[in-house]
């Protein structure tokens, strides 16, 4: 990916911003509306048949110096699965078949170790990891093996970052306090920043900090990738941007009809106060956007309502959602549908399910196809999760 324009971003965002005011967003040109009703869900709608081919199950080798305790992330990179496991800080190394082939299992205060894993992200130029240790302030990066690279140390207290080129990181710091960094104007500071060698080097998103912010559960992701498309869905606002080339542009705006969290980018802090506590004690009263996984002509939102989280679609090249709800149903191998984690490369999604609920599945369906019983049979409970990647039809209607 080119280095991006930081004039052409900055006004943009600015620009965005300004139209942003009482919980309407002003769509700017090239911005689409993503409309979601989430009590207008539709069984029909929830069956993957309807916008999927077929899913790959690929069980991941087991053995007891290698067992996943939780998949946090998931990275499809060439030849390769990328596994964060966040129950033991570990990154796991697969080949496409699901044979082991290393792992980052370095937890420590040495140069070449980590803290605590907070994020990963694996480099597509040349599909380095790069672990984020939020606690030591530090991006560690490893080859594609999980040979120690190098080590950058950095100020910005980051919720999430990824790679622009192979030398330049984007990083999203929420609303966490960043004082630090913006020493001089504290507490007026920016929520998405540029850094080289360590150093940010850019900022845009400018905004106040306050302590009210951190009792708002965050996202699960922010940066999102499908092709060489890198996107960021913000905090508060459901806006999803693009980070191309030509600069920082929104793209898609969320919204959840009257389930709409009344809050936007410049929401004043008084009233940004009483509608986070009002979220604390009733989250299920609006819809928030807890992920969003994208392919080309798909876009999948995880989001919160009624305290589950739920599932839309959006159809790209029609310009349509549809709201599935709290069960996407797999009508083609008659089981479950995997945790979604991230997409492929090749037109697919990429999740897991875990190898004793894959079990249970099979058990307890009269449906499953030969194959999936073939799978669960050959299965323990105690065995490491099942990688599905879904491949996603060329036209949906």
């Amino acid at each position: 990916m080119k280095t991006i324009s930081l004039l052409s971003m900055t006004v943009l965002l600015q620009v965005f911003a300004c139209c942003q005011s009482n919980n309407h967003v002003t769509l700017l040109p090239g911005m689409e509306s993503i409309d979601i009703h989430p009590d207008k869900a539709k069984m029909e709608d929830a069956l993957a048949s309807k916008y999927i081919d077929s899913c790959q199950y690929i069980p991941l080798e087991s053995a007891d110096s290698i067992m996943i305790g939780y998949i946090q992330q998931i990275f499809e990179d060439k030849d390769r699965f990328y596994i964060h496991d966040s129950a033991s800080d570990i990154v796991s190394i697969y080949d496409k078949n699901g044979h082991f082939i290393s792992k980052i299992d370095r937890k420590g205060r040495g140069n070449n170790e980590y803290i605590k894993i907070a994020a990963m992200h694996v480099d597509p130029e040349n599909s380095d990891i790069i672990i984020l240790c939020d606690r030591s302030q530090s991006l560690i990066r490893y080859d594609r093996d999980g040979k120690f690279i190098g080590r950058t140390e950095h100020k910005f207290i980051t919720s999430a970052f990824a790679t622009i080129n192979s030398d330049t990181i984007i990083a999203y710091g929420g609303r966490l306090p960043n004082e630090t960094i913006f020493s001089s104007t504290f507490p007026e500071g920016y929520l998405l920043v540029t850094m080289h060698d360590g150093k940010v080097t850019h900022n845009f998103l400018k905004n106040r900090f306050d302590a009210v912010y951190l009792n708002y559960t965050g996202k699960t992701n922010y940066f999102f990738n499908f092709s060489d498309t890198l996107s960021l869905i913000e905090d508060f606002s459901n806006t999803i941007y693009r980070i191309t080339p030509s600069g920082v542009k929104p793209r898609y705006a969320v919204t959840f009809g009257k389930y709409t969290l009344p809050m936007t980018f410049h929401t004043p802090i008084e009233q940004a106060k009483e509608i986070i506590t009002t979220f604390q004690a009733s989250p299920s009263q609006w819809c928030d956007v807890r992920q969003v996984i994208e392919n080309k002509n798909i876009i999948l939102i995880h989001y919160s309502f009624e305290n589950l989280i739920q599932h839309a679609i959006y159809l790209k090249p029609q310009k349509q959602t549809r709201t599935i709800g709290p069960i996407w149903v797999n009508d083609i191998d008659g089981i479950g549908m995997p945790t979604i984690c991230n997409s492929s490369p090749d037109n697919a999604f990429i999740g897991f399910i875990e190898a004793h609920t894959f079990i249970d599945l099979v058990k307890n369906t009269k449906k499953s196809t030969p194959r999936v019983t073939k799978i669960s049979q050959g299965l323990t409970e105690m065995d490491n999760p099942i990688l599905v990647k879904v491949f996603l039809k060329q036209e949906i209607k």
